[in-house]
Formats: structure tokens, C-alpha cells, sequence
């Protein structure tokens, strides 16, 4: 399997070595990484501080640096959830709006990877009988 990596802007300037140990962590379970160095921001902190035009001008560029259907790991929940609760307000009806959904259903938070995505994968199915 491999993943793409979404180094959110504050984790890149402030705490580089969580995006690091991140990568470490899912080469041990033999999870290949990508990782798109044109990638900047999710556009949370211009949403937050209510520049919604500006905020979806970084979401378009967001989208567009993940182009294909897979999973996208992230070390940052409010920026996961920026991207699977604003987006689809912001990308409703619009060209994007299918790259949107597609994107909605492959980003996680790195913990929620390792115990949804990839202990689904990882693990076989197991039954237990009483």
C-alpha cells in the first residue's frame, strides 16, 4: 500500500520532526509514503479568521495536489477535519466538487489510519463464536 502525506503548514514549520516520526512509523509497517512538496496549507487558518474566498483558493490548490484515490495520511485532526467538513460546503456544485468527495473518503488523521484503515487491511477478518 501506499499513501500520500499531508504535512499541514504548522506542523512543517514547527514540529517537522511529528511528520517525520510519522513517516518512520508507517515504513515499519510497510506502508509506502509520497509526499507532494508543492503542498502548502489546508486553508483552515484563513477560514477561521473568515476569509473564506481566500481560504477556498488554498482548498482548490489543496485538491488539486492530491489527484489520485489514495489514501491521504495526516498528522493533524483540525486540518483532516477542515478538509472532510468544510470542503464540501465550499466545493458543493463546483468543478471540483468530485475530486472533493473523492478526496473526503481517502484523508485521515495518522492514529485513525493505523486503527481504521490500516488494521482493516492489515488484519484478517475474525469471527467470534460463542
Amino acid at each position: 500500500m501506499i499513501v500520500d502525506l499531508f504535512i499541514p503548514c504548522f506542523v512543517d514549520q514547527i514540529y517537522p520532526d511529528a511528520a517525520f516520526n510519522m513517516i518512520k512509523i508507517l515504513e515499519k509497517l510497510n506502508v509506502g509514503v509520497n509526499y507532494n512538496t508543492e503542498q502548502t496549507c489546508c486553508g483552515q487558518p484563513a477560514f477561521n479568521g473568515g476569509y473564506w474566498e481566500q481560504c477556498r483558493e488554498v482548498g482548490e490548490k489543496f485538491i488539486r495536489e492530491f489527484p489520485n484515490d489514495r489514501p491521504i495520511v495526516a498528522p493533524s485532526a483540525s486540518c483532516v477535519g477542515m478538509v472532510k467538513n468544510y470542503y464540501g460546503e465550499m466545493f458543493h456544485n463546483s468543478s471540483l466538487h468530485n475530486q472533493y468527495k473523492t478526496i473526503q473518503k481517502n484523508i485521515y488523521e495518522f492514529s485513525d489510519f493505523l486503527v481504521k484503515a490500516l488494521q482493516r487491511i492489515m488484519m484478517p477478518a475474525v469471527r467470534c463464536v460463542s
